[in-house]
This record gives structure tokens, C-alpha cells and sequence, in this order.
């Protein structure tokens, strides 16, 4: 079984909670970035809109061979009640036939519909989505919150 954590982070904190994933699960690691950054507050204005709207960004480097790989872990900040716009657009433009997938959304506020509408790609694309983590970032450390991310996506993916 080989797995691939790919992540999206724009304050770090969902990067720390992929890479402790990784290193625990011995998986490969993907940062996905978009060509067009977000910069200061327009992250709050443009990411959030991108995302609630459900709009595919450009990726820098889009064309990723998930051969080899029969789980896949997306992991996001939650913007706008939805997965980023750019893990989003990563999972659209992947063949997840005969993938498991594992959502971990971060977060300080509400996810909205950020599970569902992440799982709904998966499964357009072909994948089975095998569970979801959300970890709500506020009142807690950011060593909390990597050690609850990184227990239950691994309990996900190992089984208890």
C-alpha cells in the first residue's frame, strides 16, 4: 500500500499536519501551489470566492501520475465553507479510479459544506472517499492540533 499526502497551505498550519501525516503513514508528500498566489488580505477576498465558488485555479505544476498510489490524502484549510480552490482544482484534474481518498479540512470557524462538495469531486473522478478529518483550529495549540490530525487520518487509513 503506498500513499500520497497532498496539501495546500497558505499559513502553514495544514502544511505541518500534512508533513506529520507523511512522516508518520512513511508516505509521499505533493504541496500543491497555484500559479497566481494570493498576497495579504486578498487571500480572504479572491481565495475565499475562488473557493465558494467552486472555480479551478492554475496549478504550477498540474499534471501529477498517481500510478502507484492507492490512497490519497487531500488536505486543506477550509476558505469560503469549501476545500481551497487549489486542492480542489488539484482533485479535479487527477483519475482517482480506484483511489481511497482521506479529506482533512482545517479550520477556525464552520466547514460548511467543504466535506461534501471535496467528496463530491473525488467520486466524479472516480475515487471512493474512505473518510474525512476536520480539525477545528481554535482554543488549541498548533501541537494539538497536528496530533489530533495526524491520529485520526492514520486511524483512517490503518484502522484502529
Amino acid at each position: 500500500m503506498k500513499t500520497l499526502v497532498a496539501y495546500f497551505s497558505y499559513s502553514g498550519k495544514t502544511m505541518a499536519c500534512a508533513l506529520a501525516i507523511a512522516n508518520e503513514l512513511k508516505a509521499d508528500v505533493r504541496e500543491i501551489r497555484q500559479k497566481k498566489e494570493y498576497k495579504g488580505f486578498s487571500v480572504y477576498i479572491f481565495g475565499g470566492r475562488d473557493s465558494l465558488q467552486g472555480r479551478t485555479v492554475e496549478l504550477v505544476d498540474p499534471n501529477f501520475n498517481l500510478d502507484g498510489y492507492d490512497t490519497i490524502v487531500l488536505a486543506s484549510p477550509v476558505w469560503g465553507f469549501s476545500a481551497a480552490a487549489p486542492i480542489a482544482s488539484f482533485a479535479r484534474g487527477c483519475d482517482l479510479s480506484g483511489k481511497k481518498a482521506v479529506i482533512l479540512l482545517t479550520m477556525d470557524g464552520t466547514p460548511g459544506k467543504a466535506v461534501e462538495k471535496l467528496s463530491k469531486i473525488i467520486v466524479e473522478k472516480g475515487g471512493a472517499v474512505a473518510g474525512d478529518v476536520v480539525v477545528n483550529r481554535s482554543r488549541k495549540s498548533d501541537e494539538e492540533v497536528v496530533k489530533e490530525a495526524v491520529d485520526k487520518v492514520v486511524k483512517l487509513i490503518k484502522g484502529s
